[in-house]
């Protein structure tokens, strides 16, 4: 047993290791049956913690602070719980990804997050329990439906920020006021439940796109809603319990959230189909420019079946939010893509751009069209993706307005499983001429190249296929006789055929 210890204990890969690339390793608690960390003593672990079943359940009783910039992996499975949360920090301070789960679960008292990578963060890949405070310095943590972050009755936590959120699935359980510090795709959204009127366990999540359903208003309660937000939406249910609470939702930039009338806002709720008016919302903050505010259920929730995101109320909605788009179509025509979009209102709408990925991570733009700047009637837009990728082409639409506020439009998926066909002749062939045949890139550059038995190059040509199957015809001054190979190049494709001249 370890006790009243006041110095600093650090563990970390001994020098002779780096040499080899090995800057971390981990920790393997197999069967200590008690080590206890007093106040005053920080643990630091450069790696990861692994606890795991060895005969004996390893119990670690923290009292103090134990930090890691690896993994901690509770995989022990005995009737025991290997860690015991005590009144100590687990404080996460990896500069890489870090995973937090195992196959059990864990508890933690207080639980800081302070990961420094611009990618990954911290990953749950187990639900894991926090019995009193959550401290988001900095890092994501992504959760899931299987691997929830749950704070227990009794818990706080700050509220986030723009670099600290949690992405994914969180719950709360208890009777205490709650502000849940959400974010998605790089955008912080809290939801904040007031004090719920029985202990109840509710679960919220931020999405940063679109609801499926933004068109379909309740004819009650009175005054009725006009449209939705297209931008944004928040989950909240009851996973466990009956409580009814007041819902707060939060936005940090109102030109990103489209918001710019806090007495035309209300907070729309998903019910039977269609978006309700909580009637009577109360908002605070800023409508304008990059404030931020929120607006309030006023009164206490009773339903929790369906999410919530901004509404409003003017026929010329003065709270945009931003345009109405009914839909967005992509469809493979030969060897084009034909792309449609239909909007059913705009406000301050500059201009559309299409962008398209092969990995639906990184877009470039395919052409810019110029909006309506505001409309009240249904409006039709199309475009032309003239060199679609071969396999698979993901488009999205890009929505800007004259203030230079945008928002994206869900993923479309186009595959163009053509293959480019291409032959020469004659073969063999007299002279120095031959034919060149090419089909299925049309609008794309064929970089044509002729190379020699030894491989040096002999001949190089750019040439555009035109709409349908084309024929070039190809001369090359002085060419001897002999085995050559002709290679066709496109961004995504090559052909080689044998050529021989007699």
């Amino acid at each position: 047993m370890v006790r009243n210890l006041t110095l600093i204990i650090t563990l970390m890969a001994l020098p002779g290791l780096n040499a080899a690339g090995q800057t971390a390793f981990n920790v393997y608690n197999d069967g200590m049956t008690d080590l206890v960390l007093e106040s005053g003593v920080t643990m630091t672990i450069y790696g990861g913690y692994v606890s795991q079943t060895n005969g004996q359940d390893g119990v670690i009783d923290n009292q103090s602070v134990i930090q890691l910039t690896g993994n901690w992996l509770n995989n022990n499975t005995g009737g025991t719980n290997p860690f015991t949360e005590g009144v100590g920090v687990i404080k996460l301070i990896g500069t890489t990804e870090q995973n937090v789960g195992g196959t059990s679960t864990t508890v933690f008292n207080d639980l800081e997050v302070n990961n420094t990578t611009t990618a990954g963060g911290v990953t749950l890949t187990n639900i894991i329990y926090v019995a009193n405070t959550l401290t988001l310095t900095d890092g994501v943590i992504t959760t899931s439906s299987g691997s929830p972050l749950v704070m227990q009755a009794g818990s706080s936590s700050g509220a986030g920020s723009a670099v600290s959120y949690v992405d994914g699935p969180m719950r709360k359980a208890g009777t205490t006021a709650f502000t849940f510090p959400l974010g998605n795709g790089g955008v912080w959204a809290r939801l904040a439940i007031g004090t719920p009127s029985t202990n109840t366990t509710f679960e919220a999540q931020y999405i940063n796109s679109s609801y499926n359903n933004t068109s379909s208003m309740a004819v009650s309660p009175t005054p009725v809603l006009n449209n939705v937000s297209t931008i944004e939406y928040w989950n909240l249910t009851r996973y466990a319990g009956t409580g009814t609470a007041t819902v707060t939702l939060y936005w940090e930039n109102a030109a990103r959230s489209a918001i710019n009338n806090c007495t035309d806002l209300k907070l729309a709720r998903w019910s039977g189909g269609a978006w309700e008016n909580t009637f009577n919302t109360s908002g605070a903050g800023s409508c304008s420019g990059t404030g931020a505010g929120s607006i309030s259920s006023g009164a206490a929730m009773t339903s929790f079946a369906g999410p919530l995101t901004f509404g409003s109320l003017l026929v010329d909605p003065t709270n945009p939010l931003p345009i109405d788009l009914v839909s967005f179509t992509a469809e493979l025509r030969g060897s084009v893509v034909d792309l449609t979009w239909t909007t059913a209102s705009e406000l301050n709408n500059a201009y559309f751009t299409v962008e398209k990925s092969q990995d639906a991570v990184t877009f470039k733009k395919v052409v810019a069209v110029t909006g309506k700047g505001n409309s009240t009637s249904e409006m039709a837009y199309t475009a032309t993706d003239y060199t679609p990728y071969f396999g698979f082409s993901y488009y999205r639409l890009k929505q800007t307005d004259f203030d230079g506020t945008y928002a994206y439009s869900d993923l479309v998926i186009v595959q163009n499983d053509k293959v480019m066909e291409s032959s020469v002749f004659p073969n063999p062939v007299d002279g120095n001429s031959f034919n060149l045949r090419m089909n299925g890139v049309e609008g794309q550059t064929v970089l044509v190249t002729l190379y020699n038995s030894m491989g040096a190059q002999v001949y190089a040509r750019p040439i555009v296929q035109k709409t349908g199957a084309m024929t070039a015809t190809i001369t090359i001054p002085k060419l001897k006789p002999g085995l050559y190979i002709v290679v066709g190049r496109t961004n995504q494709d090559i052909f080689r055929h044998r050529l021989v001249i007699r």
